[in-house]
């Protein structure tokens, strides 16, 4: 992977740092009232402002629309547009319908639960204008919810992101991600899930390049999955995945494709048990019919999470054992097995995944 550091510009050194970007930020909203709001102060915020904003409400219901309607006489004069669709055709249909639609040749993508930092228009902005052999450009995200840095650093690392480099781990995370209008490649709007990385899938297999800036200038505040539905949800992000990796199965090769397939669902299994793990309950894992809840706040709780029974009594048992002589409550969520029962006799709870 090809990477070099960039200088970061000072804004107050040129005369047009106040004009607007000739930049089209395209926000979907689906029923995101509580967070909208948040996320179109983050862009209103910015050192250099875009020309335009546009928003998809996508079916939301009365209290959202009328939190939409009372930011649009908010921001009049400030190039935003909302367009009200009656039905909920998922984030793809969204944003291809303001792809359409922008007037300026560059498109930044947001969405209604994340926001950006005060300096990502302008940098990726003037990264891409100085950079004309890059079509599309990508930042880091903070950790969910976290602050941005005070200061941002003098220099900054940019490395030229390659369909391989994708294809292993999808750093192009669509609040991230500024590109050019004039590209003919859309969002594939059968797709719920996933659909981002197909289409930057899809552009770097056709041989357009892409950058990824290495500082963190937008956060996502997405919560976390509840129980219901958490096996479900995460199973189609994933199916999302492995039909857009499929989709350029030719220029990555078959081994490769393999390989990351592979490498994609052993991800898959990692998301989904740490996903459960922030459930918020009084225990980490349902207690099992008739046996007395124990709350969290009595004793420390250790939970190892494991794919196999048979591993963790291999791996894993001493270090549990150390655990519970010093006063934790152990809990060991593996998939079905033979061997269950040696784990309660040894005093740890047992969960099935």
């Amino acid at each position: 992977m090809r990477s070099w550091f960039e200088t970061l510009s000072d804004p107050g050194s040129r005369g047009d740092d106040n004009s607007p970007l000739p930049v089209t930020v395209v926000i979907p909203c689906f029923d995101a009232g509580a967070t909208i709001g948040r996320a179109l102060a983050s862009v209103a915020g910015q050192r250099r402002p875009p020309a335009e904003v546009i928003i998809v409400d996508d079916g939301s219901r009365a209290p959202t629309r009328k939190i939409l309607k009372e930011l649009a006489r908010k921001y009049d004069s400030a190039g935003l547009k909302i367009f009200f669709r009656p039905t909920n055709r998922g984030p793809a249909a969204a944003r291809n319908y303001a792809w359409e639609r922008a007037a300026n040749p560059w498109l930044a993508f947001l969405d209604a639960d994340d926001s950006w930092h005060p300096r990502k228009l302008d940098l990726q902005y003037a990264f891409l204008i100085n950079h004309p052999e890059f079509a599309l450009c990508g930042h880091r995200l903070a950790d969910n919810g976290a602050g941005f840095p005070a200061r941002l650093p003098a220099e900054f690392r940019v490395f030229e992101y390659r369909l391989t480099d994708l294809a292993w781990s999808n750093r192009l995370r669509t609040p991230g991600v500024m590109l050019r209008r004039s590209l003919e490649n859309r969002f594939p709007e059968e797709q719920r899930y996933g659909e981002d990385f197909y289409l930057w899938l899809e552009l770097l297999a056709a041989g357009r390049r892409a950058a990824f800036i290495d500082l963190p200038l937008a956060t996502t505040h997405k919560p976390a999955f509840g129980a219901g539905g958490l096996s479900r949800r995460l199973g189609a992000m994933e199916r999302g995945e492995i039909r857009a990796l499929t989709a350029v199965r030719r220029e990555l090769g078959p081994l490769t494709l393999s390989a990351v397939v592979a490498w994609s669902g052993l991800k898959f299994v990692r998301r989904l048990g740490l996903t459960a793990l922030r459930i918020k309950s009084k225990s980490c894992f349902p207690t099992a019919a008739g046996a007395p809840e124990q709350g969290l706040a009595g004793r420390p709780t250790m939970v190892f999470l494991v794919t196999d029974d048979w591993f963790f009594l291999l791996h894993r048992r001493a270090l549990a054992r150390a655990a519970l002589k010093a006063g934790f409550r152990v809990v060991v969520a593996t998939g079905p097995g033979e061997r269950s029962a040696e784990i309660t006799a040894l005093g740890f709870e047992h969960r099935v995944l």
